[in-house]
């Protein structure tokens, strides 16, 4: 079974879900379709209250975009001849909080501080979804 890479990335944190565009065109439709503040953004990741989420996840199937939940296609051994979703995605974290950190006089955090953080979410979403995405 070949694995499809998404363009969305969906973790239920709890009390808020984070939706991470792991592609151009999800990060394009974001813009275009979603009212979002600035707070609201985690690096690349969206993140909304639970009562939003499911209208924002329909939203995106609605617009053909292919949403990931957990960590399952994204978290597997990138293939060292092409860049992945995965590493797009990491690239665009670190440029986001790098803005950050510049706007608000925080730490710049390193590439390897940024993917271990996305990689301790994926894998808590995991477990709060009993291992299964």
């Amino acid at each position: 079974m070949k694995s499809i890479t998404p363009d969305v990335l969906v973790c239920n944190e709890g009390t808020v879900f984070v939706f991470c565009p792991l592609t151009p065109r999800a990060r394009q439709w974001i813009d275009e379709n979603v009212l979002t503040e600035p707070w609201q953004w985690f690096g690349n990741a969206l993140v909304v209250e639970q009562r939003y989420a499911w209208g924002l996840g329909q939203g995106m199937k609605d617009a053909g975009l292919r949403l990931a939940y957990g960590n399952t296609p994204v978290v597997e051994a990138p293939q060292q001849t092409e860049r992945t979703a995965f590493d797009r995605a990491i690239d665009r974290a670190c440029e986001a909080q790098a803005k950050a950190a510049a706007q608000h006089g925080g730490r710049v955090r390193t590439r390897a501080e940024v993917e271990q953080f996305v990689l301790l979410v994926l894998a808590l979403a995991a477990k709060s979804n009993g291992g299964e995405a």
